[in-house]
């Protein structure tokens, strides 16, 4: 699909140099159309849910980013269940404006899930250059 792990690279490293408003339209040009849905991806990190006693060995800055780390990739998960619940809804019957209501939620989720995954990634890059 995207050419083996360096075609994966590439493509991340051109999304992460979108800027928020390129990254919004990326997003929502590969939803292939109004209405469509997108599989979001939940990420989770279980080693640091298992040590997070461990955070104590580290400077104060660190575990706090460590945190906000693990915070923001709840909140990024969150995303993806509403994600899902909007898109499981779009199959149902619904009443007046309802329906383009659920859709217009789900692209929502999608641009909030790209502005939260971009947090992320700069969170990461900030981590690396202090560790």
């Amino acid at each position: 699909m995207f050419g083996g792990l360096e075609g994966m690279r590439e493509h991340l490293r051109y999304q992460l140099a979108l800027t928020d408003d390129q990254l919004t339209e990326h997003v929502m040009q590969t939803a292939e159309g109004r209405g469509k849905s997108l599989v979001l991806q939940k990420y989770p990190v279980p080693i640091l849910d298992t040590r997070v006693s461990a955070l104590w060995t580290f400077d104060t800055t660190v575990q706090r980013r460590l945190l906000d780390l693990r915070t923001r990739l709840d909140l990024l998960g969150d995303l993806v269940d509403r994600s899902r619940k909007y898109s499981d809804m779009t199959f149902t019957k619904l009443e007046g404006g309802n329906h383009e209501r659920v859709i217009e939620n789900m692209e929502q989720t999608y641009v909030e899930y790209a502005t939260s995954a971009k947090r992320i990634v700069d969170l990461v890059q900030q981590l690396e250059g202090v560790l």
